[in-house]
């Protein structure tokens, strides 16, 4: 294993991290993936939260993306179902909407105020299979529950979230 190396440093109210350097192979190699993540508690990082969690994968990596302008094409030999959420909910002024999809083909990502007027067009192309984050900006809206719909050949799915000004 060689010297760490800090990939990503995230806020305390991000919960997750993708790191899109590296894509998951079937086979095994000698090379594992291994993360150290760690808490600090100070302005100038020198204090971490000594009960650190390590995480390691079995899985075999290839060589880092070259391209990774377009993320579907990262994982589409792992994508198992299709899922939506986004987070933060509940938000101020935005949120990342977080969605997978099992099966490329054209994908319609729309947000409706609660009496169903549609207020934002998020996403409406064709996307291959693979996992995708698109941010809805709601600084113009006012505070309140607004939904978010999926639609694609074969995934429809509507979700909840609130904005909090």
């Amino acid at each position: 294993m060689g010297n760490p190396v800090n990939i990503a440093t995230v806020g305390s109210s991000t919960m997750s991290y993708i790191d899109q350097e590296y894509i998951i192979t079937s086979g095994y190699t000698d090379d594992l993936l291994y993360y150290d993540v760690r808490g600090y508690f100070s302005l100038d990082q020198t204090y971490a939260d000594p009960s650190y969690l390590s995480i390691f994968g079995k899985q075999g990596i290839i060589a880092p993306i070259a391209n990774k302008g377009n993320e579907g094409e990262l994982f589409t030999n792992i994508i198992k179902k299709n899922s939506l959420d986004n987070y933060p909910n509940p938000f101020n002024p935005s949120t990342n909407i977080q969605y997978q999809l099992k099966e490329g083909g054209f994908v319609s990502i729309r947000v409706y105020d609660y009496l169903g007027r549609e207020v934002a067009v998020l996403v409406n192309k064709a996307q291959p299979s693979g996992r995708y984050s698109v941010t809805f900006n709601a600084s113009d809206l006012s505070s309140g529950v607004y939904f978010y719909k999926i639609d694609t050949n074969n995934f429809h799915k509507v979700k909840k979230m609130i904005l909090m000004k």
